[in-house]
């Protein structure tokens, strides 16, 4: 996805450059724009938010690494890195994305349902009237 130079004045520029990552063969994505990430032995299979399904040289490890900044990708298995932008439902076993069902690891429950929580606060933050 190119960056439109003219975007509305409510984008910030550095946000937009900031989340873009680096994922090989000389490809920048910006990070909203991935869904979520598949490992496949040492090859990582990205796929995007406009359906493209991109397949990377890169293990899922170090494309975890360069994904750190971006608070809103969560790693509920050791297979798979998830856009919390993307998620349309979860239960106490799986979060679903996509017409996809992704088990949640019995050692990370605790954390990813954290994460759910602490997003799901600031995405309907409850202010008080006065």
């Amino acid at each position: 996805m190119w960056l439109n130079l003219t975007t509305p004045n409510h984008l910030n520029i550095n946000t937009l450059m900031k989340n873009l990552v680096d994922v090989g063969s000389r490809t920048k994505l910006f990070a909203q724009d991935i869904v979520f990430l598949e490992a496949s032995s040492n090859y990582t299979l990205l796929y995007l938010a406009d359906g493209q399904k991109l397949v990377v040289s890169y293990h899922l490890g170090k494309l975890h690494e360069r994904l750190l900044g971006c608070n809103f990708f969560i790693r509920p298995n050791r297979n798979i890195i998830v856009n919390m932008h993307f998620l349309m439902s979860y239960t106490a076993d799986s979060l679903h994305i996509n017409q996809r069902t992704i088990n949640i690891s019995r050692r990370r429950k605790e954390m990813i349902f954290e994460h759910i929580k602490n997003s799901l606060n600031q995405k309907f933050k409850y202010t008080a009237k006065t």
